[in-house]
């Protein structure tokens, strides 16, 4: 005896609607860790070749004593170890501000355009300091107080290289760390943002 083929396999709610497979598109955003991969490589590169700078740096942005030795080292906001933790910072920073803003869901990003999201916002903080050093700059340039404005970029540039250097394994913690995880790491970023920024005040002020 022959089953009824319509009734197995054409009754039921389970319709086909195609014949051929369909791929189904999986955003494991990628570039995050690239761009971790190349701020780590950026990072043990300046360990390695100039550590004693580094940690000159990281004294001159707890002494004020050590701010005035680096000046008459000579060191520029354009030399090499700058630069790279300049990058570092932008990156970091773009990184956790991205974060930040899926973590509240301020913005309610799709998750195919969180690469131009972070190009956005990297864009913004780049503008943003340039903007803000050129400022003061005038500013000290209109009122005759180009040492105190040299001193107030320099010192800003100093602790945006230093905490680029610190928050990055809380941003990398924070991105591929366990759900559970990932929230404490966020906070303690912000944490130590606020606190950065709060003592960068003072030493401002104090200087």
């Amino acid at each position: 005896m022959l089953l009824n083929s319509s009734s197995l396999f054409n009754n039921h709610s389970l319709q086909s609607e195609n014949i051929s497979p369909i791929l189904n598109p999986v955003n494991t955003q990628q570039w995050i860790s690239w761009l971790s991969v190349a701020c780590f490589a950026l990072i043990v590169w300046m360990f390695t070749t100039e550590r004693k700078k580094i940690n000159f740096l990281i004294g001159a942005a707890i002494s004020n004593r050590n701010v005035e030795e680096l000046i008459r080292k000579e060191y520029a906001i354009s030399n090499r170890v700058a630069i790279v933790l300049s990058l570092v910072f932008l990156i970091t920073s773009s990184l956790f501000i991205y974060q930040t803003d899926v973590y509240f869901n301020w913005i309610n990003t799709p998750p195919d355009s969180a690469g131009d999201e972070f190009s956005k916002i990297f864009a913004c903080v780049l503008f943003f300091i340039i903007v803000k050093a050129l400022v003061i700059r005038s500013i000290g340039f209109v009122f005759e107080l180009e040492q105190e404005s040299f001193m107030h970029v320099f010192t800003i540039f100093l602790f945006n290289e230093v905490i680029g250097l610190f928050i990055f394994p809380f941003v990398v913690f924070t991105q591929f760390s366990h759900s559970a995880l990932s929230a404490p790491f966020l906070y303690v970023t912000i944490g130590f943002f606020a606190f950065m920024y709060i003592y960068k005040l003072l030493r401002l002020m104090v200087f």
